[in-house]
Order: C-alpha cells, then sequence, then structure tokens
C-alpha cells in the first residue's frame, strides 16, 4: 500500500520543485531575493500539490481497487508542503559543500524516526507505523535544518528572479 502512494508522491514531487533547488546550486552569482522567491514558490507548491494529492485520495484509491488507500493517502499528502519547506536550506547546505552536515541530519531523522516506527510495528500498528516513520523522518529533518540552517526567508518575492532560476531549473 505505501509503495502504491509513494509512486504518485515521487512524480508529484519532482513537478513540485522544477529544479529551482538545483538552479540554486549551480548559478553563480545569488541574491537573496533568490532564495526568497524559491523557497515561497516551493512552499506554494507544497501546498497545493498537498491538497490536490489530499482531495484526489479518492480517485487513486479508486484506480488500485484498493479502499484503505483513501485515507492513507490523504495523510501521506501532508509530506508534500514539509518537504517544501527545506529545499532552499539544503540547497545552501549542498551550495557550501556541507555534504557531511546534510548526511548527519539525514541519519538523525531516520533513526529516530525509525525507532519510532518500530516501536509503532511492534505494538500492532500496522501499516500506519510506516506512515508515521515517514511523515515523522520528514518533520525531524524539517527541525533540525531549520534550526541549523541559518536562514530565513524575507518578506520578498520577485517573479523576476524565479524567471532567472527557471530556465536551468526547467
Amino acid at each position: 500500500l505505501i509503495a502504491m502512494v509513494n509512486v504518485l508522491l515521487a512524480m508529484a514531487t519532482i513537478l513540485m520543485d522544477v529544479g529551482l533547488g538545483e538552479a540554486l546550486i549551480q548559478r553563480k552569482r545569488l541574491l537573496p531575493i533568490h532564495y526568497s522567491s524559491v523557497f515561497y514558490f516551493n512552499v506554494f507548491a507544497g501546498f497545493i500539490l498537498s491538497i490536490i494529492t489530499y482531495l484526489s485520495a479518492e480517485a487513486i484509491a479508486d484506480f488500485y481497487e484498493r479502499p484503505e488507500l483513501v485515507l492513507l493517502t490523504q495523510v501521506m499528502s501532508v509530506s508534500f508542503l514539509a518537504s517544501s519547506l527545506v529545499v532552499v536550506q539544503n540547497a545552501r547546505l549542498t551550495r557550501a559543500f556541507k555534504f557531511k552536515k546534510i548526511a548527519i541530519f539525514r541519519l538523525i531523522s531516520s533513526l529516530l524516526s525509525g525507532f519510532v516506527g518500530i516501536i509503532m510495528a511492534l505494538n500492532n500498528y500496522g501499516i500506519w507505523s510506516l506512515v508515521t516513520q515517514i511523515l515523522l523522518g520528514v518533520l525531524i529533518y524539517v527541525i533540525i535544518v531549520w534550526l541549523q540552517v541559518k536562514w530565513t526567508p524575507q518578506l520578498r518575492f520577485s517573479l523576476k528572479a524565479l524567471k532567472q532560476l527557471w530556465g536551468y531549473g526547467f
């Protein structure tokens, strides 16, 4: 069941980012407006994809002929919004060659969420132990990154700045 939902989530994740995070990494000259614009665009895209996925849950369940996918898909739809919150911070870490930090953050979030998932599985929570593990992993990673990366978006957005990155990202 998780694999069925993850196929759709993976495809939608590609649509959400459209390579703007990678464009932030490769571009030589960046201004704060580039980072803020990408951040707000990704959060907006994550929010929209979360809503679309939530509202499409019944159609997805019908496609697979598995009614139990409705609630599962609706709950998993939150992952888009959560993941969108760290695209810029990940780009900043990558741009600064902080691969070790990224790996440590991912390891910590995986270990903590994995521990919770195992405890839930041992207590007969079934598929919800996997759902919790996945969503908690994303949430823990978001929290760690926001606490460790000293960047916050400005309250500014520029379509022009996005367009400068769009060609490479798309």
